[in-house]
């Protein structure tokens, strides 16, 4: 493509639309019920087979005030 050409994006989806508008309809399914989703999101890893990590909490370190 030349300096003098321009590139169509008109028909690109806006990522960042694209994901809020997935996020709201995986919502919708669960009526937005926090809880829910978490026990759908541990029942899709376990029937994926894969193997998941838990990391262990970090350690809060102490805030130097100035």
């Amino acid at each position: 493509m030349s300096s003098k050409e321009t590139r169509d994006d008109s028909n690109v989806p806006d990522p960042i639309a694209e994901m809020m508008r997935i996020k709201y309809e995986l919502g919708k399914k669960m009526d937005f019920d926090v809880d829910r989703i978490f026990e759908d999101i541990q029942r899709h890893q376990r029937e994926s087979g894969c193997e998941y990590i838990t990391l262990p909490k970090r350690e809060q370190t102490p805030q130097i005030s100035e």
